[in-house]
């Protein structure tokens, strides 16, 4: 989904890529599983789950211990591509559950996307 996600970031630009990956209909959520972007500036680009967390800044979010996930995303974030593990609060469930995104840094931003470790 984040190869998609920076393939059509790449074909139609930043303004166009970012309306659709945050439209339900826009093919970058499938139930717990969607595609998030970070911004230069921090600030929640892309949020295909939860689109009123758009604007958010991510530097600043913690888990439910108080862990800076969203800076620790932002700051392991590589070209390549990279696993991080962390806590997130579950849109469909509404806890704290541990989870594993793939973060990619493209042009200045951090495409992300992850998936709950439920057991």
């Amino acid at each position: 989904m984040v190869a998609r996600a920076i393939a059509l970031y790449d074909q139609i630009g930043a303004e166009q890529a970012f309306a659709t990956m945050n439209r339900p209909d826009g093919g970058f959520r499938d139930r717990d599983l969607y595609i998030s972007v970070v911004g230069p500036n921090g600030r929640v680009v892309v949020q295909a789950a939860e689109p009123e967390r758009v604007g958010l800044d991510v530097l600043t979010i913690t888990d439910a211990v108080g862990t800076p996930y969203g800076r620790y995303l932002v700051d392991r974030a590589t070209p390549d591509g990279v696993w991080v593990d962390y806590l997130r609060r579950d849109p469909l469930t509404g806890d704290d559950e541990p989870k594993s995104s793939w973060a990619v840094r493209h042009d200045g931003h951090v495409f992300l996307c992850g998936f709950y470790k439920l057991d």
